[in-house]
This record gives C-alpha cells, structure tokens and sequence, in this order.
C-alpha cells in the first residue's frame, strides 16, 4: 500500500469515528423473541398494573428537575432501596400489564438502571465515581439489566423497545442519560395511569428551557437530541409527529421562541447544540 492511500485510509477512519462521536444513535429495530411477544401480549390484552412508589421517593429526595441535577452520594446511602425497585422490575410479569403500564415501566427501566451504573463506579477508592456515564465500558450495550426476567441493555430497552414499539417521540425527553446535556430527569417515576400527561410535561420542560431550545443570532438552537432522533420527530405513525422539526418544537416551546418559528414557518434556520457528556452530579 503506498503512503498515499495509507493517509487515505487512516483520513477515512478519522473521519467515520468522528460521525459515530457526533451521532451516537442507533436506530430504532424493534426487539425480537420472548420479551417481545410478551411485550405484544401485554399491549393487545393486559390489563394489570405495577407500582412505581419505591422508584418514585427516591426521586422526590435526590433529583433537581429545574436544574437536571441528581444526588447521587444520596443514592448511594439509600442504595439498598433502589436494589430492592430494581428486584421489582425483574419480576414484573410484561404480558400481563396494560400498555401504558408497560410505558411507564420501560421509562423507568432505563431510568432506574441508568442510576444504578453510575452508582456501581462509586466505590470506597473513588468515592465520586465517574466524570461522565461515557467512562464506564460498554454502558448502554451491556445487556446485563433485568426487566421481567428478561436480560437486556440500556439500548435494547431505548431503542429496540421504546421507541419502535411505542412510537412517540416525547419519549427522547423521558430518559435520562445521565449527563448535562440530556433532558432533564424528572423528580417522579412514571406511572401508568398518568404517563400520557407526563410526557407531555417532560416535552414542555425541555422545549421551554434555553438549555434545549433558544433562538440565538436569528438561529433556532436545538438539543443536539432532535439532531441525533430527528426522524422520531417527524415520521408519520409516530405519536403527534409533525412536518418539521420547526413545527413539533412550536407545540411545547417558550413563547419568543414559538414567535420566531412561527415567523419563518417552513424555513426555520436550525442549529444544534453541542451535548455536554460530564455527569449530572448535583454539587
């Protein structure tokens, strides 16, 4: 190989590893096998419950929506709590829950699970564990989380399940990444008797935010979410998808930034955001 397509090469790989850096998102393929045909059974005729109330007092003690900041030294103390939740969810039966309740808990999967890598880095040697979620190996491929029996990832529960089974895009503002660009956690679990209102809230807390959306040197900047998921936000089947992505933000957004969209309507000049990875610890 001569040096020129060597540096050809070695450009083409530079380059392909800064796309997947800036576009970690996978797509969304719904799960195969068991979990989903006890997913489906559930949607088509369960009618059961589950309760998130040991979930949801943690939360109300240890999360700062307004700011999107987790104690998570707090958790830590209280960590047999989030342990025995966690059980729960490992035994929770999935055909036998109606689909809302199916939602919530998926929500709260990813939530609930997400905590607990974080806390698993705290150790008596590293007391405050990790910078950032992204330091620790393999984090959101492991399938090593327990939900109805089933073993599954942090990605199998987001994007083989949530999104495609699902199909709503409020979801992206639901899950919590752990990290300060991700939108806010909220200070509740979801439940499946409220999940469609609360999704609605967690698109307006986001979309009313600066943090997430502002109009800046006559641009719209966007949580670099609606970036890496801008399909979900405008395919048609998905739940309240729009036009464009212009359009869905004007739904939830705060009101200079509804009269900007409004203004350029179909042409709205968009940028994204740069996502900040460093962990959502509260100070």
């Amino acid at each position: 190989m001569t040096r020129r397509s060597t540096a050809r090469v070695f450009l083409l790989l530079v380059l392909a590893m800064g796309l997947a850096q800036c576009n970690p998102a996978p797509p969304a393929r719904e799960i195969r096998g068991d979990v989903a045909q006890a997913i489906q059974q559930g949607i088509a005729r369960g009618t059961g419950r589950f309760d998130h109330a040991k979930f949801d007092a943690i939360l109300r003690a240890t999360v700062n929506t307004a700011e999107n900041r987790v104690n998570y030294a707090a958790i830590k103390a209280r960590e047999a709590e989030l342990d025995a939740y966690l059980a729960e969810l490992a035994r929770a039966d999935l055909k036998s829950l109606s689909r809302d309740h199916l939602l919530a808990l998926f929500l709260n999967a990813y939530n609930a699970y997400t905590i607990k890598s974080i806390l698993r880095t705290m150790t008596p040697a590293r007391r405050a564990g990790v910078a950032s979620i992204r330091d620790i190996p393999n984090v959101f491929k492991a399938p090593e989380h327990s939900v109805g029996s089933f073993r599954l990832s942090l990605d199998n529960i987001e994007h083989n399940i949530l999104r495609p089974i699902f199909r709503d895009p409020r979801i992206h503002f639901a899950v919590s990444c752990a990290a300060v660009s991700c939108p806010p956690i909220a200070d509740r679990a979801f439940t499946g008797e409220q999940v469609p209102q609360q999704l609605d809230e967690a698109a307006r807390r986001t979309l009313t935010s600066p943090r997430y959306a502002r109009v800046e040197r006559n641009r719209l900047l966007l949580t670099k979410v609606m970036d890496w998921y801008g399909r979900d936000f405008v395919t048609p089947g998905y739940h309240g998808s729009a036009k464009t992505l212009g359009e869905y933000v004007e739904r939830y957004a705060a009101p200079d930034v509804r009269e900007f969209i409004g203004r350029h309507r179909s042409r709205v000049p968009i940028d994204f955001m740069e996502y900040d990875w460093s962990l959502n610890r509260a100070n």
